[in-house]
């Protein structure tokens, strides 16, 4: 009987064949699996590789102990290619995983809708994803707990924002607040308040946008965001200010979070900083600098799955010349550019965590 630790220090292939040579059960699939959740911020193609081992001796259980195992393995693999951007493989694995739910216990069913969810929100399936995550809901709200209910909700409340019902959104993200308990995923708890103060500044409701945002501190955001959790508030206080009109502390905010994202921030969330930059200093008078940000934007861009068209609007914006920076030809796509390239954006930086509604997989 192969054991969890027995792959371990071993390289890929070894971990195959040890899967497949020997006997296993469900322990050793439910270990596996914890593996595979542990590594998926850290090294997500590590974390492929584990819930690919999880997939092969899933395949392997007799039929009674596969029965909820193997779509949970097969859904969570799916997953893992959703995050590498293998959409092609990703819709495939989650499709039979699907199938295979089923006759699955409730959460595990809840399980893959939600991770489902994910990845139809990726290739923007925006309608098919919203009732899966409410059929999600539907019994994680009668078989699981209060706090995945409103993970789940999170999750539903990023599709109601880019499909620009953002009333809706923020209706469904007080819900979850309600929902979350701090004392399990207080980072969790974080994101959400940070979601919802920016979705109450782009409706201009910027007296609850402050509020919201004022009631976490900078240091909670430092502590559990660490240093993507100091450049996000440095941002958001920026734009509340932007909507105040108050450009030189918009800019000074925009710029200290610009000088601490550095190269570890992803390209679409620094491209649309330099964005919000850009604005702030067109509006300050700085245009060369302003010039200067929506050609770095411009290449950030380049690297992105952004339509063409997009690319082509912000290559427009880079060649203009700054004394052509103050018309309303420029201002005008720009913020048409920077609200479409939103669209591609996350909130908080990153999609929500599918639901993950058996983090250590029961093996009873």
């Amino acid at each position: 009987m192969v054991r969890a630790e027995d792959l371990m220090g071993c390289d890929y292939g070894e971990q195959r064949r040890l899967i497949l040579k020997a006997a296993v059960d469900e322990r050793l699939v439910a270990a596996v699996l914890r593996e595979a959740f542990a590594l998926r911020s850290k090294d997500p193609e590590q974390a492929r590789n584990w819930c690919h081992l999880a997939v092969l001796a899933a395949r392997r259980l007799p039929t009674s102990g596969a029965k909820d195992l193997l779509p949970q393995c097969l859904a969570n693999l799916g997953n893992a290619h959703r995050v590498l951007r293998d959409f092609e493989r990703a819709g495939e694995l989650l499709r039979e995983a699907e199938f295979l739910a089923e006759g699955a216990a409730p959460l595990i069913q809840a399980e893959v809708a939600s991770l489902y969810a994910s990845y139809l929100t990726d290739v923007r399936q925006l309608a098919a994803a919203e009732a899966r995550l409410r059929e999600a809901e539907a019994l994680t709200a009668r078989w699981g707990s209060r706090h995945d209910l409103g993970k789940l909700k999170v999750q539903r409340a990023y599709i109601q924002e880019i499909q620009g019902r953002t009333k809706e959104a923020i209706e469904t993200l007080t819900e979850a607040m309600n929902l979350l308990e701090g004392e399990r995923d207080l980072l969790l708890l974080l994101m959400t308040l940070h979601n919802l103060a920016d979705m109450l500044l782009s409706l201009g409701d910027f007296k609850q946008a402050w509020s919201v945002f004022e009631s976490v501190s900078d240091d909670a955001y430092c502590k559990l965001g660490g240093a993507k959790g100091r450049w996000l508030r440095l941002w958001l206080k920026g734009r509340l200010m932007a909507g105040e009109r108050r450009w030189h502390s918009a800019s000074l905010a925009y710029e200290e979070a610009r000088q601490l994202q550095g190269s570890d921030a992803g390209c679409l969330d620094r491209a649309i900083l330099e964005l919000d930059l850009v604005e702030a200093n067109v509006e300050l008078g700085d245009l060369g600098r302003a010039i200067e940000g929506a050609k770095r934007a411009s290449s950030l861009c380049s690297r992105l799955m952004v339509g063409p068209e997009l690319l082509v609007a912000l290559c427009a914006l880079a060649s203009f010349r700054p004394k052509e920076a103050r018309e309303e030809k420029f201002l005008t796509p720009l913020r048409q550019v920077r609200n479409d390239l939103r669209g591609y954006l996350y909130p908080f930086g990153s999609q929500p965590e599918p639901c993950s509604l058996s983090p250590d997989p029961c093996v009873s």
